[in-house]
């Protein structure tokens, strides 16, 4: 290549010691391991989504029924259809 296609970019100032220089005080650290406002989840909704898992399954819905959502809900959904499964097993079902 030829050098003049080199010109036009700024090499060798990606990384100095006032790295994020300029930036607000209102960045959140990313190794202090706070979530992300879309993985808050509060103990209410984890509390639903167990009674919409048990419901689903005392409607009948098959397991792959839960829907789209946050992983802690998803878990939650799941152990709610388990439990169902569980309070009204005869014993028959392998």
């Amino acid at each position: 290549m030829n050098a003049p296609d080199f010109r036009a970019m700024d090499l060798g100032h990606e990384y100095h010691d006032n790295d994020g220089g300029g930036m607000d005080d209102n960045v959140i650290d990313a190794d202090r391991g706070l979530p992300a406002p879309e993985d808050v989840v509060t103990s209410q909704q984890l509390e639903e989504a167990f009674e919409e898992g048990y419901q689903a399954a005392a409607d009948g819905q098959p397991e792959s029924a839960c829907p789209v959502m946050a992983g802690k809900l998803c878990i939650q959904w799941v152990k709610g259809w388990k439990r169902y499964h569980e309070m009204n097993t005869n014993g028959d079902e392998a």
